[in-house]
Parts: C-alpha cells; sequence; structure tokens
C-alpha cells in the first residue's frame, strides 16, 4: 500500500454485458480502479481479459460500445489490431466524385465484433460543434453558429429551454435531444428560413444518430440514413478543401466528430452484416449498442451512495442489478413528460425504453443487392442536401480533388472548446473523503489560535463527516447480500420468456420495400425544408418528441443542483480554516496588507477597460476577471504598435469601437484576409474567459475590438466603386457566398452609419 510506484485508483471502469433484447436487464461483468496514468496498452489488457474471457466462455460478444472519448476510441482502434482476421465488405461506388465506403470488422476467435460509439454521446459532441466559440461552420451559402440557436432559444413559443443554451450542461441529453428535433427544425424553417445552413446541419446529424435510437425503422432507411450521411460530409469536406481561406480546424466539424461519425456508419453496418450472416433469427436493436447501461449503473450508485469509494460500489453491485432488473420491468412505460423536459440534468437513460418498437421491421436485413441500391438512392439525396446550401454537385464532382473519405480525415485541431464529454466507462470515485481527512488533520495540526466559536464550527463539521461515513456504511449494510434461489429462479424465468417474445413470429417476417427517395430534387428550388421536417418527424425517437419546451411547462422544472453534503462540509472546512489565517493578529503594516488584496480588479466585460462597478469578487472570479482584462490590454497595446510603426490610418488603431460606438453583430466593417481588404458583416463575436483553459463566449457587441478572440463574418469582395460582390472571385466555379471565421486584430475598423452606402450584389 505504500510503494510509491503504484497510483492511486481515481476512477473506476466499467465493463458491462447486454443481452440486446427488450425486456432484458444487463449484466456487471467486471469494474476496476483505474488512476488517470493508466496507458491504452495497460487498459488493453484488462479489455482483453474481460472479452476473451466471455468468448471462452461460450458467450457470443457482437458489438464493442463505448463513448466518444479519445481513450476509448484508442482503445477500440488497438483492440482491432489484435484481430485473428477481419470480414472485410465494399461498397461500390454509386458515381464518381464519392469515395468508396470499406467497412472491416475484426474477427475474435471465430467472433465478428462490430466497434460501436454510443449514438447519445455523439449527438453531444454535434451540439458542442455547433456551439463552439472555435469554429464556424460554413455550409455552402450558408454558416451554422452558436449565436443562431442562442437566438431561437429567447424566442416566443421556442421550442428550446433558455437553460439549453445558457450556463449549459454539456452532457444534458434532453437539451440535445430538443435541439436536433422536427419541433426544432420546424421552428427555425418558419421562423427563420433563411437559415439553411443549420437547418440542414441538424437534420443531417439529427438523423444519423436517430439510425441508432429509433424504435420502428427498418434496417434497409437505417442504411440509408448512414450512407447519405457519409457522402454529404464527404462532399462538404471537398468544398471546403477547395476554397482557400477555409481551414478544416476553423469552418468544418472538428477531427474528434468526423472520426466518431466513421465509428457510427461503420458500426451499424457491421451490425447489420453481423446479424444477417451470423444472426439471421435475431432481430436487431442498435440502440442497445451503446454505453448508456454503463451510466445507468453509475447513475443508481449515485443515488444509493452519492459519493461511493471503490468498496463502496463493490458492495453495492448486487442491489445494483436488481435495479436496473427493475427498471427493465418497466421499460414499456411512457417516460414522464416532467423527466424528458428537464433542463440541466445531465444524462436522461432511454435505452429500456421500447415505446414504438416494431420487432418485424427490425427483424430483416437487406442483402447484398439491396445495399447497393441504396447507396445509390443516399447518394442521390446527398446531392441533393448540398444543393440546397448553394453547392452545384456536378460541378463540385468535376472538380480535380482527390480526397481520402472521412476514414482517414486527421485534422491538426485541439478542439480546446469542444468539451466533448465524460467517459461512459468511467466514473470519478469518491476523493471527497480523503480531502476532508486531510482538512481534519491540517486543523488539528496547524496550531492556528481559534477563538470559541471557531473551535465549535470546526469540531462539527468534523463530527459531521465522520457521520456520513458511518451513515454510507449502514446504507451498505442495508442492502441485500444475497438473491434466494426462488428470486434467482424468477429471474431466470422473465429473461427466458422475454428472449422467447422478441424471437416470436420471427419466420413469417414479410418483404420491406425500400421507400421512395424523400428528399431528391433536381432544381434547388424544388427541394423544400418541409420535406426535411417530415423526414424527421418520420424518424425522430419518442424521447425527442416529448422533450420539447411547450407552453404548459414554461414555469416549472426545479433543477437539482445542490452539491453532496461532503463537498457542502469541505467548502465550510475551507472558509473556517481561511479566517483563522485571515484573523486580524497584526496591526498597522499588517492590517494594510491584508486590506489590499480586497481592492476591486480591473475587469473586462466584452469592451470594459475601466475599474468595474460592481461588487467586488474574490477567488477564481476575480481571477478570471483580471487575466481577461489583462489580455485585452496586451491586445490592444499591440494593435496600437502595429498600426503606429506601419503608419496606418488611425482609425484601425481602435477599429473606430469605443464605449460611444460599440461593435454589434450585424454591423459591416473592413476585413484583411488573404492579403486583401474586403467588406464584412459580423455574424458572431467572441470573446475568451481567462485563464488558462478559458473558452470562447459568445458575445453581441463590444466597445474594445481587442476584447474578442473571434470575429466570425460573411465578406464581400469589391467590385467597382460602391459595389461589391457576394461572391469573391476566387470562390468560382463554385460561386457560394464567402465566410470568415477571424482574431480581432484582422479586423480594420466598423462601418459607421454616416460613411457612404454601398451596394451588395452578384456584379
Amino acid at each position: 500500500m505504500k510503494d510509491p510506484n503504484i497510483s492511486k485508483g481515481m476512477k473506476v471502469h466499467l465493463w458491462m454485458l447486454q443481452a440486446p433484447l427488450p425486456k432484458v436487464p444487463p449484466i456487471i461483468v467486471a469494474a476496476i480502479p483505474i488512476s488517470d496514468r493508466l496507458t491504452i496498452s495497460q487498459t488493453l489488457e484488462f479489455h482483453k481479459t474481460v472479452i476473451f474471457g466471455l468468448l471462452d466462455a461460450d458467450i457470443d460478444v457482437i458489438s464493442y460500445a463505448c463513448d466518444g472519448t479519445e481513450t476509448e476510441r484508442s482503445l477500440q482502434r488497438a483492440f482491432t489490431q489484435l484481430a485473428e482476421t477481419s470480414i472485410n465488405v465494399i461498397v461500390p461506388l454509386p458515381r464518381d466524385g464519392l469515395t468508396e465506403l470499406q467497412i472491416r470488422i475484426p474477427v475474435f476467435r471465430g467472433h465478428p465484433i462490430s466497434m460501436v460509439q454510443d449514438s447519445k454521446h455523439a449527438l453531444k459532441t454535434f451540439r458542442n460543434n455547433l456551439f463552439s466559440g472555435a469554429r464556424l461552420l460554413v455550409m455552402g451559402n450558408y454558416a451554422a453558429f452558436f449565436q443562431q440557436i442562442h437566438n431561437i432559444a429567447f424566442e416566443e413559443s421556442s421550442p428550446l429551454y433558455h437553460r439549453d443554451v445558457e450556463k449549459l450542461d454539456r452532457q444534458d441529453d434532453n437539451a440535445a435531444s430538443r435541439l436536433f428535433s422536427a419541433a426544432t427544425l420546424q421552428f427555425i424553417s418558419k421562423k427563420h428560413p433563411d437559415q439553411i445552413g443549420v437547418i440542414v446541419y441538424l437534420f443531417v446529424f439529427g438523423e444519423l444518430c436517430d439510425a441508432y435510437q429509433n424504435r420502428n425503422l427498418n434496417h434497409s432507411e437505417r442504411i440509408n440514413i448512414l450512407f447519405r450521411s457519409r457522402y454529404f460530409i464527404d462532399m462538404l469536406q471537398q468544398f471546403i478543401d477547395k476554397i482557400p481561406c477555409y481551414k478544416p480546424h476553423q469552418h468544418f466539424i472538428s477531427r474528434e466528430a468526423v472520426n466518431i461519425i466513421s465509428f457510427l456508419i461503420n458500426g451499424l453496418i457491421s451490425l447489420i452484416i453481423i446479424h444477417r450472416d451470423h444472426h439471421p433469427h435475431i432481430p436487431l436493436l442498435p440502440w442497445l449498442h451503446s454505453s448508456e447501461a454503463c451510466e445507468h449503473v453509475f447513475g443508481l450508485a449515485r443515488q444509493i451512495i452519492k459519493d461511493f469509494t471503490m468498496l463502496d460500489f463493490y458492495q453495492m453491485v448486487l442491489k445494483l442489478l436488481v435495479c436496473v432488473r427493475e427498471a427493465a420491468f418497466d421499460s414499456n412505460l411512457s417516460q414522464h413528460n416532467e423527466e424528458m423536459k428537464a433542463r440541466a440534468s445531465g444524462y436522461h437513460h432511454t435505452y429500456l425504453d421500447m415505446h414504438e418498437l416494431d420487432l418485424m421491421s427490425l427483424s430483416r436485413f437487406p442483402s447484398e443487392a439491396e445495399i447497393c441500391q441504396i447507396a445509390q438512392r443516399a447518394a442521390d439525396e446527398a446531392d441533393s442536401l448540398i444543393a440546397l446550401l448553394g453547392i452545384y454537385p456536378n460541378t463540385l464532382h468535376s472538380m480535380d480533388i482527390h480526397l481520402p473519405g472521412i476514414n482517414s480525415f486527421n485534422f491538426s485541431d485541439s478542439d480546446e472548446d469542444l468539451d466533448n464529454g465524460s467517459d461512459g466507462h468511467l466514473e470519478e470515485l469518491n476523493l471527497e473523503m480523503d480531502e476532508l481527512e486531510r482538512l481534519i488533520d491540517f486543523n488539528e495540526e496547524s496550531g492556528y489560535q481559534l477563538t470559541n466559536d471557531q473551535q465549535d464550527r470546526l469540531e462539527v463539521l468534523t463530527s459531521t463527516s465522520l457521520a456520513l461515513l458511518l451513515d454510507d456504511q449502514i446504507q451498505i449494510q442495508a442492502l441485500a447480500d444475497e438473491v434466494d434461489d426462488e428470486t434467482y429462479e424468477e429471474y431466470l424465468s422473465h429473461d427466458r420468456r422475454a428472449v422467447e417474445e422478441a424471437l416470436l413470429r420471427r419466420s413469417d417476417i414479410p418483404t420491406i420495400n425500400l421507400d421512395q427517395p424523400a428528399i431528391v430534387s433536381e432544381d434547388i428550388e424544388d427541394l423544400s425544408v418541409e420535406s426535411l421536417v417530415a423526414l424527421r418527424e418520420k424518424h425522430q425517437t419518442h424521447h425527442a418528441a416529448h422533450s420539447i419546451r411547450t407552453q404548459e411547462n414554461n414555469k416549472h422544472l426545479k433543477l437539482d443542483q445542490e452539491h453532496s453534503l461532503r463537498q457542502q462540509i469541505i467548502s465550510c472546512f475551507h472558509l473556517e480554516l481561511r479566517s483563522t489565517q485571515d484573523q486580524g493578529v497584526t496591526t498597522g503594516e499588517g492590517r494594510q496588507t491584508r486590506t489590499q488584496n480586497n481592492v476591486a480588479p480591473l475587469v473586462s466585460a466584452p469592451g470594459g477597460q475601466t475599474r468595474s462597478t460592481i461588487p467586488r469578487t474574490n477567488g477564481n472570479s476575480a481571477n478570471t476577471a483580471a487575466t481577461a482584462t489583462s489580455e485585452a490590454n496586451k491586445a490592444a497595446a499591440k494593435r496600437r504598435r502595429i498600426v503606429r510603426k506601419f503608419k496606418l490610418h488611425e482609425f484601425i488603431e481602435m477599429g473606430r469601437v469605443t464605449e460611444f460606438k460599440p461593435i454589434h453583430i450585424g454591423n459591416f466593417g473592413f476585413i484583411f484576409l488573404e492579403n486583401q481588404v474586403y467588406l464584412a458583416q459580423v455574424i458572431a463575436m467572441y470573446s475568451r474567459t481567462g485563464g488558462k483553459n478559458g473558452k470562447h463566449a459568445a458575445v453581441s457587441t463590444t466597445s474594445n475590438i481587442s476584447a474578442l478572440s473571434y470575429i466570425a463574418v460573411q465578406f464581400f469582395e469589391h467590385a467597382h466603386a460602391a459595389h461589391f460582390r457576394k461572391s469573391p472571385s476566387f470562390m468560382s466555379p463554385l460561386d457560394t457566398m464567402a465566410y470568415a471565421f477571424l482574431p480581432s486584430y484582422a479586423f480594420l475598423m466598423s462601418r459607421l452609419p454616416k460613411d457612404q452606402e454601398v451596394e451588395i450584389g452578384n456584379w
């Protein structure tokens, strides 16, 4: 225990086994404590023990599903390399200009296993890409960005909540489901029909995730969604690659998102092929191939003991299995609207929800010939979506562009602002107890002079900490130690009935004809957004349809934001110990030293460069404000030096942006890009919060141009006199609108209302 080479387990890594059939609860297979320093190769050894142990026990494992973290994807890739052989499937190109789809299914000890990513985690990754302040997603003639969604959330009758865009929980399943729902798509199409970029973005990625989550869609239609998404992403990447001023790490989805898309597409197609060729008698329920069972178990453990240790978890395993089984019994019950509509509520588990389940549709698997037909249809639909964005497919396909496809994309961006989420297989262990013990020891050994009141309060905190520890042990001891034979037999009987019901009538499955293309159009003007909305209504889940905000539920829904008791005690400990150190035992110079630290810091709201008149802040808030202000001041000073050094016009020094003439979204100005000056309209602005890991926060106005980290603009090329072109000459032959995502120093100066009027058109 005292060996310094042994790292403390900071997290618990969980493996669960799910029989992918209705009403069959998952099983906890293994749980181990791991440190943050555990390497992929070390984790792989644990993983091999679990998977190969199951295979050796004649358990036919057909998928390994994990969440969207880079660590888990790396583990999947490393495990795939260990395969003795593989099944290789090549989907022929429907036409020139698209990339060939190659699917490799690794085979271990005679068992093909699909590598799958959790689709609900993927949906949040796509939401976080759209909300990122480190990129502007260019979609042909349009752009998709956070400010659009932020404005929508505050409009009357919006299907989104304010909390879905402000102080949002990046792991909020309900918020992600609302964003990609048909209701949101319809709301935008009615209120903002010009925002085609964000409409197509929400449609494509909402459909991709519901290819897994939908309970009744036939597998031919699921494959069509997968192919359509693949071809659309490939063509959009071709477009970005063609335009010199568009960079993938700023104007396209993140490397992580592209990688996850590849796993989603290949994973589900692999599952369909495995079922068709190896288990044709068993229906495929794609949503059960996920990491959601792991998250569910961790959530149940938190309900029993909010801050559990590894020992606590081991002692809770039996109780957790009973709780999961109870949830599986109730899987046909409709979810409560209050739970679906909750805000900032983190995970919302739906994997056991069998609402609208159609086992007949899930039991037929398309042949190789049918898959080739589906690929042709999907390519036509992808062309229609690209055309809707103002990108002509024939022109795009005829360009001399050779890309490797999304399987090989390897962007060098940091994606620092995406915060793609936590590990579904991992959960933080209770380290708060360690912190409490450290604080108690520190208090006893510090030797501070305490008043009677302070001593009493610290003793109360110490006693409360010990009481919490005792309470945890009482709760664990109260759990059942074992399941008796009669109960165990009931469990087995239930599982047998569930399997029999799922396989009933499997022998009489009608032929399922593939629907006619729903969104194909030869003319851009003929393809309506309404057809996209109708398709989302058809494909979205019960959860998505019922999670949206309505007028009836705008008034309530209290948020559970309270910290655990241990967290509150730790905070109180810190306050008390700080007060003993700050106690005024000196006079004169000492008192002056202590009081100087409470002077209001120099803060910087976007554009603010004066002493704040708001109440004083302490700790992290004050440090963040001071850092943001300091960075803005440095940027402004650097801008002034450059302007004066090269004797540029004085307007450029401050960009004609002051407290009296702030810049707002929608304002025009001039930018410097690719050694040219362009007229530009501001569509979004971001200001980086202070600190090492500061995020790029969206703002709508600023009185200091240097306080901005990025400015998103649509820009126009000068034609003649006061006329500017909508499509700059370098956009030829695509002739689409032009967008830029620039640092603040590239914004030269704003245009004021009194300036000469200009005309923007197709000159």
